[in-house]
């Protein structure tokens, strides 16, 4: 199961989009993926990340995003795929949702990520112990 391309109908995009304006992608009528890997090089580009924190400490993570942060302010795009509550609370990102078997835009605290945290945070030792009566 791959993704073996992109399509742009450029009849929907509206005469004064961003992506008009970037010359690697303007004219651009579809993009093949012909192998289960490609590689994207150049400059302020379009970055698709597949759970960034896996390995990355919350330090980490928040030096990510900053330079995530930097990067969009210089016309760089990212679309992440995450479960980090502090990549999540990046301001001015927008989160969305596959749950319910609809993509739809969520706040922060919706998310499921926020809500687990803030629980085990709250009350560290409750959750735990509810969490490891069930395991018993």
């Amino acid at each position: 199961m791959y993704i073996r391309g992109l399509s742009i109908n450029w009849n929907a995009v509206s005469a004064d989009s961003y992506l008009r304006e970037i010359d690697a992608i303007r004219g651009l009528e579809d993009l093949q993926f012909r192998k289960p890997i490609t590689f994207f090089v150049g400059g302020n580009g379009m970055y698709l990340l597949d759970e960034p924190e896996a390995a990355l400490s919350p330090q980490r993570q928040l030096t990510l995003m900053l330079e995530m942060i930097r990067c969009s302010r210089e016309n760089a795009q990212f679309i992440v795929v995450t479960h980090s509550p502090i990549l999540l609370g990046m301001p001015d990102a927008e989160i969305l949702s596959f749950d319910a078997g609809t993509i739809h835009p969520i706040e922060y605290e919706e998310t499921e990520s926020y809500k687990i945290t803030e629980m085990f945070i709250r009350d560290r030792k409750r959750f735990l112990n509810r969490l490891l009566e069930d395991e018993g």
